[in-house]
């Protein structure tokens, strides 16, 4: 049993109205694109066209229109069915907040994987949250609440 979970505290698991990110995982396997549980055409060609690389922890970043957002995190390569990549996940959650918060607006998260969801919004939520009383400038960043939905 975990002594606090945040997740619950600050993450809202109804969706509200706002920019949706679909945060999809990919790697490579025999020189080919595999996008975890969507294997649709409109991301393979986004990655082939960006040329995007296969360097765990990577990730792309496609606006398709004024509220979706796709952000594609390589998870490596597929090599013996084992993925070198919980090590990072953390990290990579809070990078990808940390390029999408300039929106400014509220953003429902939709995790479109399965693998390491808890790790990567643990990333996401630990960086949301940001000491801002710490803080010692006047102008206050509005922070909109955060939804995390599941696939």
């Amino acid at each position: 049993m975990e002594i606090l979970s945040y997740e619950k505290l600050f993450v809202s698991t109804k969706e509200e109205k706002g920019r949706k990110v679909y945060i999809h995982l990919y790697f490579k396997q025999n020189d080919e694109y595999i996008v975890s549980q969507d294997n649709d055409k409109k991301h393979l060609s986004f990655l082939r066209l960006v040329k995007a690389s296969y360097k765990i922890g990577s990730f792309y970043i496609k606006f398709e229109d004024s509220e979706k957002i796709y952000v594609y995190i390589c998870f490596g390569e597929k090599q013996n069915q084992i993925y070198s990549f919980k090590e990072n996940i953390m990290k990579l959650g809070a990078n990808i907040l940390k390029n999408l918060l300039y929106i400014n607006e509220h953003i429902n998260f939709y995790l479109c994987f399965n693998d390491y969801k808890q790790e990567l919004v643990s990333g996401i939520v630990l960086s949301y949250y940001k000491y801002n009383f710490l803080n010692k400038e006047q102008k206050k960043l509005q922070l909109y609440q955060l939804s995390i939905l599941i696939t």
